[in-house]
Protein backbone atom coordinates (compact mmCIF):
# COMPACT_ATOMS: atom_id res chain seq x y z
CA UNK A 1 0.00 0.00 0.00
CA UNK A 2 2.63 2.16 0.68
CA UNK A 3 4.49 1.48 -2.46
CA UNK A 4 1.37 2.38 -4.07
CA UNK A 5 0.65 5.68 -2.30
CA UNK A 6 4.16 6.76 -3.20
CA UNK A 7 4.02 5.61 -6.60
CA UNK A 8 0.67 7.88 -6.81
CA UNK A 9 2.36 10.76 -5.27
CA UNK A 10 4.92 10.66 -7.74
CA UNK A 11 2.43 10.41 -10.58
CA UNK A 12 0.47 13.46 -9.15
CA UNK A 13 4.00 15.64 -8.61
CA UNK A 14 4.61 14.88 -12.49
CA UNK A 15 1.05 15.24 -13.98
CA UNK A 16 0.91 19.02 -12.09
CA UNK A 17 4.70 19.85 -13.45
CA UNK A 18 3.91 18.83 -16.94
CA UNK A 19 0.37 20.61 -16.61
CA UNK A 20 2.37 23.66 -15.36
CA UNK A 21 4.79 23.57 -17.90
CA UNK A 22 2.10 23.11 -21.27
CA UNK A 23 0.38 26.22 -19.23
CA UNK A 24 3.48 28.28 -19.23
CA UNK A 25 4.44 26.45 -23.20
CA UNK A 26 1.26 28.18 -24.23
CA UNK A 27 1.91 31.88 -22.32
CA UNK A 28 4.91 31.64 -23.82
CA UNK A 29 3.09 31.10 -27.57
CA UNK A 30 2.79 34.51 -27.97
CA UNK A 31 6.48 35.32 -28.72
CA UNK A 32 5.42 32.45 -31.53
CA UNK A 33 2.46 33.90 -32.28
CA UNK A 34 4.06 37.30 -33.20
CA UNK A 35 6.56 36.27 -35.57
CA UNK A 36 4.25 34.28 -37.74
CA UNK A 37 2.12 37.37 -38.04
CA UNK A 38 -0.75 35.96 -36.07
CA UNK A 39 -2.68 38.91 -35.20
CA UNK A 40 -3.50 39.07 -31.84
CA UNK A 41 -5.02 42.37 -29.76
CA UNK A 42 -2.73 44.37 -27.71
CA UNK A 43 -4.12 43.65 -24.93
CA UNK A 44 -4.20 39.95 -25.08
CA UNK A 45 -0.27 40.44 -25.82
CA UNK A 46 0.39 42.44 -22.64
CA UNK A 47 -1.54 40.16 -20.85
CA UNK A 48 0.03 37.27 -21.70
CA UNK A 49 3.46 38.72 -21.25
CA UNK A 50 2.79 39.66 -17.86
CA UNK A 51 1.35 36.11 -17.29
CA UNK A 52 4.98 35.45 -17.42
CA UNK A 53 6.11 37.74 -15.21
CA UNK A 54 7.02 40.12 -17.42
CA UNK A 55 6.67 43.62 -17.69
CA UNK A 56 5.96 46.17 -20.71
CA UNK A 57 9.25 48.41 -20.27
CA UNK A 58 11.43 45.41 -19.55
CA UNK A 59 14.11 45.05 -22.24
CA UNK A 60 14.53 42.03 -24.84
CA UNK A 61 16.99 40.86 -26.73
CA UNK A 62 16.99 37.85 -29.55
CA UNK A 63 18.86 35.77 -30.78
CA UNK A 64 18.85 33.36 -33.76
CA UNK A 65 20.96 30.21 -34.01
CA UNK A 66 21.21 29.70 -37.51
CA UNK A 67 20.26 25.95 -38.93
CA UNK A 68 20.96 23.92 -42.14
CA UNK A 69 18.42 22.72 -44.03
CA UNK A 70 19.39 19.44 -42.09
CA UNK A 71 19.34 20.96 -38.90
CA UNK A 72 22.76 21.73 -36.40
CA UNK A 73 23.44 18.17 -34.38
CA UNK A 74 21.80 18.77 -30.97
CA UNK A 75 20.82 22.25 -30.87
CA UNK A 76 17.27 21.34 -30.80
CA UNK A 77 17.87 19.96 -27.93
CA UNK A 78 18.71 23.10 -26.67
CA UNK A 79 15.41 24.93 -26.27
CA UNK A 80 15.48 24.31 -22.18
CA UNK A 81 18.84 24.28 -21.73
CA UNK A 82 19.18 27.89 -23.22
CA UNK A 83 16.22 28.74 -21.27
CA UNK A 84 17.56 27.54 -18.09
CA UNK A 85 19.98 30.28 -18.57
CA UNK A 86 18.75 33.01 -17.68
CA UNK A 87 14.61 34.40 -17.86
CA UNK A 88 14.27 33.51 -21.91
CA UNK A 89 11.81 31.54 -23.88
CA UNK A 90 12.84 29.48 -27.23
CA UNK A 91 10.50 28.95 -29.93
CA UNK A 92 11.27 27.92 -33.49
CA UNK A 93 10.47 30.03 -36.49
CA UNK A 94 11.49 29.49 -39.87
CA UNK A 95 14.13 26.74 -38.81
CA UNK A 96 15.91 28.55 -36.82
CA UNK A 97 15.97 28.37 -32.90
CA UNK A 98 15.07 32.11 -31.78
CA UNK A 99 15.74 32.80 -27.99
CA UNK A 100 14.04 36.24 -26.40
CA UNK A 101 15.55 36.67 -23.72
CA UNK A 102 14.49 39.39 -21.27
CA UNK A 103 17.79 41.10 -20.03
CA UNK A 104 15.95 43.46 -17.62
CA UNK A 105 15.91 40.23 -15.35
CA UNK A 106 18.63 38.11 -16.66
CA UNK A 107 22.09 38.40 -15.41
CA UNK A 108 23.35 39.22 -18.97
CA UNK A 109 27.18 38.24 -18.90
CA UNK A 110 26.50 34.82 -16.86
CA UNK A 111 24.12 34.02 -19.21
CA UNK A 112 26.17 34.94 -22.64
CA UNK A 113 29.30 33.16 -20.89
CA UNK A 114 27.27 30.11 -20.68
CA UNK A 115 26.17 30.35 -24.25
CA UNK A 116 29.78 30.81 -25.27
CA UNK A 117 30.94 27.81 -23.99
CA UNK A 118 27.40 25.96 -25.57
CA UNK A 119 28.58 27.59 -28.64
CA UNK A 120 32.22 26.71 -28.82
CA UNK A 121 31.08 23.01 -28.41
CA UNK A 122 28.80 23.23 -31.20
CA UNK A 123 31.20 25.49 -33.41
CA UNK A 124 28.87 27.31 -34.49
CA UNK A 125 27.28 30.80 -33.91
CA UNK A 126 24.56 33.09 -33.18
CA UNK A 127 23.35 36.43 -34.00
CA UNK A 128 22.52 38.88 -31.14
CA UNK A 129 19.66 42.16 -31.56
CA UNK A 130 19.89 45.35 -30.35
CA UNK A 131 17.70 45.50 -26.85
CA UNK A 132 14.34 46.83 -27.09
CA UNK A 133 11.28 47.53 -25.06
CA UNK A 134 8.06 47.13 -27.79
CA UNK A 135 7.31 43.27 -27.77
CA UNK A 136 5.63 44.51 -30.68
CA UNK A 137 8.86 45.06 -32.79
CA UNK A 138 9.46 41.07 -32.27
CA UNK A 139 9.94 40.23 -35.64
CA UNK A 140 12.32 43.00 -37.43
CA UNK A 141 14.44 42.84 -34.34
CA UNK A 142 14.32 39.30 -35.14
CA UNK A 143 15.29 39.93 -38.96
CA UNK A 144 18.77 41.91 -37.52
CA UNK A 145 19.54 39.03 -35.14
CA UNK A 146 19.55 36.91 -39.14
CA UNK A 147 21.16 39.19 -40.78
CA UNK A 148 23.88 39.31 -37.32
CA UNK A 149 24.05 35.63 -37.70
CA UNK A 150 24.60 35.44 -41.36
CA UNK A 151 26.84 38.11 -41.76
CA UNK A 152 28.82 38.57 -38.57
CA UNK A 153 32.31 38.58 -39.15
CA UNK A 154 33.46 39.33 -35.61
CA UNK A 155 36.11 36.53 -35.58
CA UNK A 156 36.95 37.06 -31.65
CA UNK A 157 33.05 36.51 -30.64
CA UNK A 158 30.74 33.59 -31.25
CA UNK A 159 27.65 36.17 -30.48
CA UNK A 160 27.41 38.42 -33.49
CA UNK A 161 26.11 41.81 -33.30
CA UNK A 162 24.68 43.68 -36.38
CA UNK A 163 27.40 46.19 -36.26
CA UNK A 164 30.04 43.57 -37.52
CA UNK A 165 27.39 42.64 -40.25
CA UNK A 166 26.38 45.39 -41.96
CA UNK A 167 28.84 46.33 -44.49
CA UNK A 168 28.78 42.28 -45.37
CA UNK A 169 25.30 42.26 -45.55
CA UNK A 170 25.28 45.77 -47.66
CA UNK A 171 27.84 44.39 -50.14
CA UNK A 172 25.86 40.99 -50.68
CA UNK A 173 22.68 43.18 -51.67
CA UNK A 174 25.07 45.10 -53.82
CA UNK A 175 27.37 42.22 -55.57
CA UNK A 176 23.64 40.10 -56.32
CA UNK A 177 21.88 43.29 -57.43
CA UNK A 178 23.84 45.96 -59.20
CA UNK A 179 23.06 46.75 -62.76
CA UNK A 180 26.63 48.55 -62.39
CA UNK A 181 29.80 48.71 -60.94
CA UNK A 182 30.25 50.65 -57.68
CA UNK A 183 33.47 51.09 -57.01
CA UNK A 184 35.28 54.10 -57.96
CA UNK A 185 36.96 54.55 -60.96
CA UNK A 186 40.52 55.50 -59.49
CA UNK A 187 40.91 52.34 -58.35
CA UNK A 188 41.04 50.74 -61.45
CA UNK A 189 43.53 53.44 -62.72
CA UNK A 190 45.38 52.89 -59.96
CA UNK A 191 46.15 48.69 -60.53
CA UNK A 192 46.82 49.54 -64.02
CA UNK A 193 49.29 52.09 -63.14
CA UNK A 194 50.81 49.30 -60.28
CA UNK A 195 50.81 46.86 -62.83
CA UNK A 196 52.24 48.33 -65.47
CA UNK A 197 54.93 49.93 -63.16
CA UNK A 198 55.66 47.67 -60.49
CA UNK A 199 54.60 50.48 -57.60
CA UNK A 200 51.97 50.22 -54.87
CA UNK A 201 49.66 53.33 -55.22
CA UNK A 202 47.11 50.91 -54.66
CA UNK A 203 48.20 49.87 -51.27
CA UNK A 204 49.66 53.32 -50.00
CA UNK A 205 46.01 54.96 -51.04
CA UNK A 206 43.91 52.67 -48.51
CA UNK A 207 46.60 53.00 -46.01
CA UNK A 208 46.50 56.81 -46.39
CA UNK A 209 42.62 57.21 -46.08
CA UNK A 210 42.63 54.32 -43.21
CA UNK A 211 45.38 56.70 -41.26
CA UNK A 212 42.51 59.76 -42.04
CA UNK A 213 45.25 61.13 -44.40
CA UNK A 214 47.76 61.73 -41.74
CA UNK A 215 51.29 61.56 -43.05
CA UNK A 216 53.34 60.77 -39.91
CA UNK A 217 50.75 57.99 -39.41
CA UNK A 218 50.63 56.31 -43.08
CA UNK A 219 54.27 56.46 -43.62
CA UNK A 220 55.15 54.32 -40.05
CA UNK A 221 52.09 52.36 -41.24
CA UNK A 222 53.82 51.35 -44.61
CA UNK A 223 57.60 51.49 -43.28
CA UNK A 224 58.29 54.37 -45.43
CA UNK A 225 59.89 57.73 -45.49
CA UNK A 226 57.59 60.88 -45.70
CA UNK A 227 59.23 61.95 -48.73
CA UNK A 228 58.25 58.31 -50.27
CA UNK A 229 54.37 58.88 -49.53
CA UNK A 230 54.34 62.68 -50.50
CA UNK A 231 55.31 61.30 -53.89
CA UNK A 232 53.10 58.68 -53.77
CA UNK A 233 50.48 60.94 -53.09
CA UNK A 234 50.93 63.28 -55.46
CA UNK A 235 51.29 60.75 -58.12
CA UNK A 236 47.74 59.19 -57.28
CA UNK A 237 46.18 62.94 -57.23
CA UNK A 238 47.91 63.58 -61.01
CA UNK A 239 46.54 60.57 -62.29
CA UNK A 240 43.54 60.36 -60.76
CA UNK A 241 42.00 63.70 -59.34
CA UNK A 242 40.77 62.77 -56.30
CA UNK A 243 39.26 65.20 -54.19
CA UNK A 244 41.20 64.19 -50.77
CA UNK A 245 39.26 67.47 -49.13
CA UNK A 246 35.64 65.68 -50.48
CA UNK A 247 34.36 63.69 -47.38
CA UNK A 248 32.03 61.57 -49.70
CA UNK A 249 34.53 60.91 -52.18
CA UNK A 250 36.70 59.81 -49.61
CA UNK A 251 33.92 57.07 -48.13
CA UNK A 252 33.59 55.82 -51.67
CA UNK A 253 36.81 55.21 -52.49
CA UNK A 254 36.96 53.18 -48.77
CA UNK A 255 33.56 51.12 -49.63
CA UNK A 256 35.33 50.37 -52.98
CA UNK A 257 38.54 48.78 -51.39
CA UNK A 258 36.01 46.92 -49.38
CA UNK A 259 33.86 45.88 -52.10
CA UNK A 260 37.11 45.18 -54.32
CA UNK A 261 38.48 43.17 -51.40
CA UNK A 262 35.11 40.93 -50.86
CA UNK A 263 33.93 40.29 -54.87
CA UNK A 264 38.15 38.82 -54.78
CA UNK A 265 37.17 36.74 -51.88
CA UNK A 266 34.52 34.96 -53.44
CA UNK A 267 32.17 36.95 -51.30
CA UNK A 268 33.14 34.99 -48.62
CA UNK A 269 31.73 37.10 -45.69
CA UNK A 270 34.35 36.11 -43.28
CA UNK A 271 37.30 36.39 -45.33
CA UNK A 272 36.15 39.75 -46.58
CA UNK A 273 36.35 41.23 -42.96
Amino acid sequence: MDLQDELGDIIEQWMGHNQAQTELSERAGVFQQILGGIQISEDEVHRRIESLNWKRTDEIQIYVFRQDTDGIPGITALDHKLEQLGDAYAVHHENNLVLILNISTSDTFLFERELRAILEILEHVCGRSPAFTDIFQLKPYYELSKVAADYGCDRKDRIRDIESALIPYYFTLIVENALVGFAHPALRQIREYDAAHGSRLYHTLEAFLQCERNYVKTAKALFIHRSTLLYRIDKIAKLTDIDFESPETRFHIMMSFRLERFVSAGNNILGSC
